[in-house]
Order: C-alpha cells, then sequence, then structure tokens
C-alpha cells in the first residue's frame, strides 16, 4: 500500500490504519430541478444564418485554508459585516505555506440519509446543522471526514444558524426509481381532451447491518398553463410536500426495503402542444 499525508503537521509514531471507503466523485446530491410542464414555444428556423447557443460556464475557485499550531488561541473581533481574527506573533518562512488552527467547535447535528432517485439511486448522509448562535465561516476549501476516513474536499461556507452538510453517499443505502407506466390516453369519440399518466415504483433499500433514516424527495410536476390539470396518486402518502418536490420520510431497518408508489395524471386540451419536462 501507498501511503501518504496532506495535513500540513508531522506525524510522529502515528497509527495506521487503512480503511475499504470506495472513492467518493460527489459528496453532495445533485439539486432537484424544477419539472416544468408547458406548451411548446414554436421554433422559427432561419435559412440565412445560425444563431450559436452561448453555453455557461460554471467556475469554481478554491481558496486555501490556513490552519495549524500556535501559541496563545487566536481572538475574534466581530465588525459590522465581517469578522477579524488576531492570530498573535508568528514566523512565516517565504515559500512556505502553514495551517494554523483559528477555533475548535461541536455543532449539535441530525443525521439522515438524502435520496434524489429521479436523478440517481444513490443516497447521500447529511447533517442538518441548528446552531444556537449565528456562525460565519468565510469560503474555503474544507476536508471532510467520517469515521475517522477522509471522504473528500470541497468549498465550504457558512453564514447564519442552520445548514446542511453532506458526507458522501453510502453503498448500503440506495433509492432505485422504476417507470411503470409511460402513457397517452386514448381519444374518445368527441373529446376534445388530452391525456397522460406516469407512475413509478420507488424502492428504497438498505443492505448494511444498521438501522437508517432516510428521506426520498421526488420532483412534483409544475404546469405553466390554467388549463393543464395534474392529479397525483401515492402509496403511501408524502410525509411532507414543498412547492418543488414530495418528501417521504422513512424509517429503513437492517438488511430490508420499502416500496413507494407515485403517478401523475394530466390533463390538456386535445389541441396543446405539450413539453413535458425533464422527468418520464
Amino acid at each position: 500500500a501507498e501511503i501518504w499525508q496532506s495535513t500540513g503537521e508531522e506525524w510522529k509514531t502515528a497509527q495506521i490504519y487503512l480503511a475499504t471507503l470506495q472513492p467518493v466523485r460527489m459528496i453532495a446530491p445533485p439539486e432537484l430541478p424544477p419539472w416544468m410542464i408547458k406548451p411548446k414555444t414554436p421554433v422559427i428556423y432561419k435559412s440565412s444564418y445560425r444563431e450559436k447557443a452561448a453555453q455557461a460556464r460554471l467556475s469554481m475557485e478554491e481558496t486555501n485554508d490556513v490552519m495549524a499550531a500556535g501559541a496563545p488561541a487566536p481572538v475574534e473581533t466581530v465588525r459590522t459585516t465581517y469578522s477579524v481574527w488576531s492570530l498573535g506573533k508568528k514566523t512565516v518562512a517565504p515559500g512556505d505555506r502553514q495551517r494554523l488552527k483559528i477555533k475548535e467547535e461541536t455543532w449539535p447535528s441530525q443525521f439522515l440519509f438524502l435520496a434524489r432517485p429521479s436523478l440517481s439511486p444513490q443516497a447521500y448522509l447529511q447533517a442538518k446543522i441548528q446552531l444556537p448562535g449565528p456562525a460565519e465561516i468565510p469560503s474555503g476549501e474544507a476536508t471532510f471526514v467520517i469515521d475517522g476516513a477522509i471522504i473528500g474536499k470541497r468549498s465550504f461556507a457558512l453564514a447564519g444558524k442552520e445548514a446542511d452538510i453532506y458526507f458522501g453517499n453510502s453503498p448500503f443505502v440506495t433509492v432505485s426509481s422504476l417507470t411503470v407506466a409511460d402513457q397517452s390516453g386514448g381519444a374518445k369519440f368527441f373529446s376534445n381532451k388530452q391525456t397522460r399518466r406516469w407512475q413509478w415504483r420507488l424502492e428504497a433499500k438498505n443492505t448494511g447491518n444498521t438501522p437508517v433514516k432516510l428521506r426520498i424527495e421526488e420532483p412534483i410536476p409544475q404546469p405553466r398553463d390554467e388549463r393543464i390539470k395534474l392529479t397525483f396518486k401515492q402509496q403511501p402518502e408524502p410525509s411532507e410536500k414543498s412547492e418543488a418536490a414530495f418528501v417521504w420520510l422513512v424509517d429503513l431497518p437492517a438488511l430490508q426495503k420499502k416500496i413507494i408508489e407515485t403517478g401523475v395524471e394530466l390533463e390538456a386540451p386535445q389541441d396543446m402542444a405539450l413539453d413535458f419536462g425533464w422527468r418520464r
């Protein structure tokens, strides 16, 4: 085994353990995009030239975190719009990078797994943070550790009393989505309506040896025309509902699975060309 460390501190006679933790490509789950159902916009093609589509590029700037050993504890001074930390007198050699410990805190947290099966079967461990008072942590690179194992690094910032922090997905907890029905209704004599029905079966599975709490989120289609009528059918009924998502809160015992049935029925004018959105 080849080992290395980049903590910024020297390890002296350290006990080394090797974990079977799989490489984590994503620490946090993908955001649930809005599911919009709307009339199609007519496309007008121009024969003289082609329009160029500009693509937005996302760039992430990583800032370096400075933490490490120091003499007196850093002192925080809160200003109107920011905080100032006095680190005391330090010797910093040219070209050297030091990591200085600024502050150490223990935050009360509630842990559960979050799954969005319409996007991925993976379930991500989520810590919901509720602090007694506001905290300010400027944006920088954070190292995420669970049960002593480093799972990855990503940008982190906090301003306020609440935060959701993710620690990657578990290979033991999954929520798969199976399309049971995706069909248009048959036309009826003298009918001026079109119908469509979607139905999915969500299977939440825990193959681990410990029970888990699971939050499952499914997108709610949002009609963009008052003539589009939607009916929802779920078994069991969602535990919560927001403007954009149905939410099921599930206690999943070890080595068990649970099934959720969810469906949407649509009715719209027969002559309305529809864009059914991304969820199929």
